[in-house]
């Protein structure tokens, strides 16, 4: 059984529309073992309408990530995992403990799963946050943004993280890549700034944390991830 909104979109008797509800579908039936993507092609009105208007709140509920291209009208659902909200809730208590002495913990503004402008297209970081109030002259974006990635590859990585960083796409200060593998108990943290000269992004900070082979001990190299004040805030301390 199906209904129609005001805006005369085929709802159906859960309220989801037709484009969330195969997202739905297709999140439930495939595994992400196979793979932490899918692909439509939907118009950018059922985008907008679907994805992005607040009325629906269905794109923070459903256990995806989006990315929307209105020149191909191609949405790529990335599908959140158990291990896509631990490391980015761990990522975000770490960065609240470190705030709190400084009386800070509240003045960040958090990005997860919204929906942010980069060159035209539409995208929702795995983790972001910016100043809570930016300085006057400033936009109210994201400074620091995360993506995470189970079985994604390396390049797939990288690509999001020079779109976040690209000053004329997503414009972030640092964006870090985060590479958990199931195979192996070893989880890789990167850091990344942007390159102005080279205009590329830039490997700032490379940190690991692996376990050994009886699983009883657990080394952490390169630590501790050390964001800059202004870059996170826009001003000085």
């Amino acid at each position: 059984m199906s209904q129609f909104n005001q805006n005369g979109c085929d709802y159906d008797s859960e309220g989801l529309p037709p484009s969330v509800r195969r997202v739905e579908r297709e999140r439930l039936r495939l595994s992400v073992d196979v793979s932490e993507y899918l692909l439509f092609f939907i118009d950018e009105r059922t985008f907008q309408n679907d994805f992005v208007n607040p009325d629906t709140d269905l794109h923070d509920i459903r256990g995806i990530r989006c990315t929307f291209n209105p020149q191909t009208n191609a949405l790529i659902a990335k599908m959140v995992t158990q291990e896509h909200e631990q490391v980015t809730d761990a990522l975000n208590d770490e960065i609240k403990i470190a705030l709190d002495p400084m009386g800070l913990r509240r003045a960040t503004f958090s990005y997860r799963s919204v929906n942010i402008d980069v060159g035209g297209r539409s995208k929702q970081p795995d983790w972001a946050i910016g100043p809570g109030q930016p300085p006057p002259g400033t936009q109210k974006r994201p400074t620091v943004v995360a993506e995470v990635a189970i079985s994604q590859t390396r390049r797939t990585l990288q690509q999001d993280i020079e779109l976040w960083l690209n000053p004329s796409r997503g414009n972030v200060n640092i964006a870090i890549a985060i590479k958990a593998n199931r195979t192996r108990p070893l989880i890789t943290i990167d850091k990344y700034e942007w390159d102005h000269t080279n205009g590329q992004a830039q490997l700032s900070q490379h940190i690991e944390v692996r376990e050994n082979d009886k699983g009883d001990k657990v080394s952490v190299s390169g630590a501790p991830l050390r964001i800059p004040f202004d870059l996170l805030f826009l001003r000085p301390p």
